[in-house]
């Protein structure tokens, strides 16, 4: 879907708001999925991409899942009883807070990922939009929230649709594969206004 938002990037305070920074990653749990990643070339994140509230890292940044470990025949993870509980405890408190779904970052320049160098990082903003419901102004680091592709800002407005696989970026975004974690704190904000 292509919306008609325009985006202007806005600080909070005059000489006290900055851009933060986020590192981000190219998914590697299966060789077959890693390898198929990377055939249309390196993996290049535009500027001005948009990354939504993914959920707590259970792994590291390239497996934040942790497929590894997870069993879709019992639909839980095969890890001791004590790491389970502490993971249902972090999904549980989760859905009582409810406020994830209003987190929302963008990138302020592009980024290319590597079968070599599969991982980097790059200036963020928070992102405000009433019509995506992102309000959260303030972004503090953390290594255990991950945050995947949501869709690009172009010319045209926000771009979320990440169907086809004509180059490497749409090939992993569209299957979840790049995600990001909040490196230093994001306190300035890059506002997308209108309508769908």
């Amino acid at each position: 879907m292509r919306l008609a938002l325009v985006g202007v990037a806005l600080s909070l305070a005059i000489g006290q708001a900055h851009a933060g920074e986020i590192r981000a990653c190219v998914e590697h749990v299966d060789p077959i999925d890693w390898a198929a990643s990377f055939e249309r070339g390196a993996v290049q994140i535009p500027a001005y991409t948009v990354f939504a509230y993914g959920g707590h890292t259970f792994d590291d940044l390239q497996n934040p899942r942790d497929y590894g470990h997870w069993s879709a025949a019992t639909g839980t993870w095969s890890v001791s009883p004590e790491e389970k509980a502490r993971r249902q405890a972090l999904i549980s408190r989760d859905a009582k807070l409810g406020p994830h779904d209003q987190i929302a970052l963008i990138t302020l320049q592009g980024i290319r990922l590597t079968q070599r160098h599969p991982c980097g990082t790059v200036a963020a903003q928070a992102v405000i939009s009433v019509t995506f419901n992102w309000r959260q102004t303030e972004i503090p680091a953390s290594p255990q929230i991950f945050y995947q592709v949501y869709g690009v800002v172009g010319s045209n407005g926000l771009n979320d649709d990440l169907g086809g696989d004509t180059n490497s970026f749409l090939f992993a975004a569209a299957r979840g594969e790049i995600s990001a974690e909040v490196t230093s704190t994001i306190d300035s904000i890059y506002q997308i206004s209108g309508s769908q």
